[in-house]
Parts: C-alpha cells; sequence; structure tokens
C-alpha cells in the first residue's frame, strides 16, 4: 500500500490498527477507573458534592445528601438548586454562583438550607467551574459541608460568655457590656446636644 509517497506492507497497517485498538481499549479501561475512583470517593465523602449547569438545574447529588438532609438524587433531580435554601439566602447563593460562572472560582459561604424534615440546616458550600472547550463556564462544582452543630456550640458558646450557664440569667460580663453600651449612647446623645466635653 502506497500512503504519503511510502510502500506500507499490508502487515504494518494490521499491526498499526491493532496498536491504536490497543490504545482506544486503554483509554476507555483509564476512564472507567478514574469514573469508579469519582463514585467512590465522591460517595464517601462527608461533604455533600454536586454538579450543576449554569441555570441552576442538578446533574449529580453525591449520596451525602441522603445521609444529611433526607432528600434521595431523585427527589433532588426534580428540583431547582435553589427551591430548599432559605428565602433570605437565596440572593447571597445566586450571587456566589453568578461570581463563580464569571470568575472561575467560588468563595466560601453560610447558608440555611431546608432538611426534609422541615428543620433548617447550616451549610458551608464552596462552589468551583467546569469549562466547555471553548473556555466558557458549563457546570458548577458544588461542595457543602454541613456546619450545623458548630454553629450551634458557636452560639452556645456566645450565649455563655454572657449568661450564667446553671441559671441562664446574664452575668457580670453582660452587665458591664451593657452598661458600656448604655453609656456609648449616652455620651453620643450628649455630643449631639452640646453639652459633653472630653
Amino acid at each position: 500500500m502506497l500512503r504519503q509517497g511510502f510502500w506500507i506492507p499490508l502487515g504494518a497497517l494490521a499491526v498499526m490498527a491493532l496498536y491504536q485498538q490497543f490504545r482506544i481499549n486503554q483509554i476507555h479501561r483509564t476512564n472507567r477507573k478514574n469514573e469508579e475512583l469519582f463514585q467512590i470517593v465522591t460517595e464517601n465523602a462527608a461533604d455533600m458534592i454536586a454538579l450543576g449547569d449554569v441555570k441552576g438545574r442538578r446533574l449529580y447529588n453525591s449520596s451525602a445528601y441522603k445521609r444529611i438532609l433526607g432528600y434521595s438524587a431523585a427527589e433532588l433531580g426534580e428540583t431547582l438548586a435553589f427551591e430548599q435554601i432559605h428565602p433570605d439566602d437565596r440572593f447571597r447563593v445566586l450571587d456566589a454562583a453568578r461570581e463563580a460562572r464569571e470568575t472561575g472560582t467560588g468563595k466560601r459561604l453560610e447558608y440555611h438550607i431546608k432538611h426534609k424534615d422541615g428543620r433548617w440546616k447550616v451549610l458551608e458550600l464552596i462552589a468551583s467551574t467546569i469549562r466547555d472547550a471553548k473556555g466558557k463556564v458549563a457546570k458548577l462544582v458544588i461542595v457543602n459541608r454541613d456546619i450545623t452543630e458548630r454553629k450551634r456550640a458557636e452560639q452556645l458558646l456566645e450565649h455563655n460568655l454572657f449568661h450564667d450557664p446553671p441559671t441562664g440569667l446574664p452575668n457580670r460580663r453582660s452587665f458591664l457590656d451593657r452598661l458600656q453600651t448604655s453609656f456609648v449612647r449616652l455620651r453620643r446623645a450628649s455630643r449631639r446636644r452640646g453639652k459633653w466635653s472630653d
């Protein structure tokens, strides 16, 4: 056989075809292994991992969503990604998604999301992007971490800072904080009236 001015024996063509088939099979095996690895990692991750398109449609949700929020993948697939988000947080999450699409990087964000049983959970989100062949953002990868218990512990610590834990009554620190706040307000009011001098 003549190819671009060179004579290639048919046996060599057969060897090249076999080699190409071998490489294609090798690439398919590598892709299957990578998909299996991805599946293992996402299904066993403590964090909730999701893939969505730029319009907010869910393309993939890890099994952690069922464990943490109570929704199956099918239930999540029937809704837009923003439907379970608390109304007070929706615009912040939408802004974060828009920013991730525009810049290619996401910022860390805390927001509230509704558990299937109606309780509100606090999640920490970080989004990143997947671009298509033309460089345009095609998908968003969203990693959510349940920080509900951490936020409760922080609130309890804050409460206990100003209250006596056994009785729940305001403590000395609370009294001093309120006294200082009142003093600052009185000082501002007196300055407005022109009666305070330093």
